[in-house]
C-alpha cells in the first residue's frame, strides 16, 4: 500500500500522473485525484518482489 500526500503550498492540482517501480519487471503508472482530501492510497497487485521497510522505491509524480 501506497499513500500520496499533497505537501505543496497553494491549490493541488486536480488529476496527477504517477510510477511506482518496486523491483517488478514493469514500471506501474496509474493517474490520482486528491477530490477534497490531502492524500490518495494505492494499492499493489500481482506479482510483485519482497518490500521491507529499508527498500528504496523509486516514484515519479507528474
Amino acid at each position: 500500500m501506497y499513500t500520496f500526500i499533497y505537501i505543496g503550498e497553494g491549490l493541488k492540482p486536480p488529476v496527477f500522473y504517477y510510477g511506482i517501480d518496486s523491483k517488478s519487471p514493469t514500471l506501474m503508472p496509474g493517474e490520482g485525484s486528491l477530490d477534497g482530501q490531502n492524500e490518495m492510497g494505492v494499492s499493489m497487485l500481482g506479482d510483485t518482489y519482497p518490500i521491507y521497510k529499508t527498500t528504496q522505491i523509486p516514484i515519479i509524480i507528474t
